[in-house]
Order: C-alpha cells, then structure tokens, then sequence
C-alpha cells in the first residue's frame, strides 16, 4: 500500500498569532489552507497519483481539506476519528508565549523537537493510546488497501506517530530535532 499523508491547511491567517490547536479546537481552513488543498490535489492529478480513497480526521480543517484536494475527482473522503488530533490540554487555544508563561517552556521545546510527551499539559489520550490509534489505523488500511494508494489528512500532533511504522525512522526524527510537517505539506510512506 501506498500512503499519502497530508497535514491539513493553514488556519491561521496573515497576521495572527498561532495556538496550540487540538481536538477541542475546530478551526476552518483559511483562504490559503484552501488554496493549499488546491495546489496539492492539483499536483498529484499531474503526477496521475488518484487514490481510492481518503481519510480525514473528524475536524472540519482536515475532512475540508480532502475535499477539496481530492474530493473534487470522485475520491470518497472518510471521516475516522483515529485520525483526530490530541487535546492539547491546559496548553489548547494558547500561544506560545502563554505557554512559556505558564512556566512550560521547556516543555513545550521538548514536545516541539523531541515529542517528549508533557507532563504538566494533560495531553489526552496517553502516548501509549495515540501509538496504538495511529498503529491500529496504518495495519487495518494495509489489510484493507493492498497494492492501493490511499489519501490521508490530519494533524501534526498524530501525524509524527505514524514515524513508528518505519523502524527507525522515529528516533532519526529525534535526532534531527523536528516532528514538525508543515500545514500543506504531504508525506509518503
């Protein structure tokens, strides 16, 4: 199987401070997150990858963008709530200079550039739980989507764990320092 992972489109417009964005925050797409969907669907149309189908995450940014990325040619676009991103906790809805108020900057550094799970945040779920979801989620597509090219939208805050699948790869990430894909930005595994 073929997986193309896509995290959703910019949500946060010319000008506006970012936040800790979660499963409690149901942000639309911007202008540009929209456009970014465009660009990308129109980019794989070009390089003849149509995938049977798409998942995205129940959150509209995510289910909006594989509409529009891919939606518009016939490719059905499934909601599946393993894909929804994490509460964020105590940190949902802040910026990062609230965070580091709050005393959490190392924290947050730490979640950042070594996904090193917070303690005073309460994330929810578990590491653990996230790990298994994104695990669950990856075998039962494979199983399902063999020999296939199958879409898939989502955040970044469950995106760095489908790492997991590929033995090493999630420590590389470690080592480099950055879990980070950019909104609009699509990885493949």
């Amino acid at each position: 199987m073929r997986l193309i992972l896509a995290r959703h489109g910019n949500t946060f417009g010319p000008g506006e401070t970012p936040r800790m964005v979660g499963v409690t925050e149901d942000l639309p797409l911007t202008a540009e997150g929209e456009g970014q969907a465009r660009r990308l669907g129109l980019a794989m149309m070009e390089a003849k990858v149509t995938p049977v189908v798409a998942y995205a995450s129940n959150l509209q940014r995510a289910w909006r963008f594989g509409q529009i990325a891919v939606g518009w040619r016939g490719v059905p676009v499934v909601m599946d709530a393993r894909l929804n991103e994490l509460d964020y906790g105590c940190w949902a809805d802040k910026t990062t200079a609230e965070i580091e108020h709050m005393g959490d900057g190392a924290e947050l550094a730490a979640w950042n550039t070594h996904s090193v799970w917070p303690d005073k945040a309460q994330f929810k779920p578990s590491e653990y739980e996230v790990r298994t979801r994104v695990r669950n989620f990856a075998y039962s597509l494979a199983e399902r989507w063999q020999g296939k090219t199958v879409f898939m939208v989502s955040s970044n805050g469950i995106m760095r764990y489908f790492l997991d699948l590929v033995p090493g790869a999630f420590n590389a990430a470690i080592g480099d320092g950055n879990f980070k894909v950019k909104t609009g930005y699509v990885c493949e595994l």
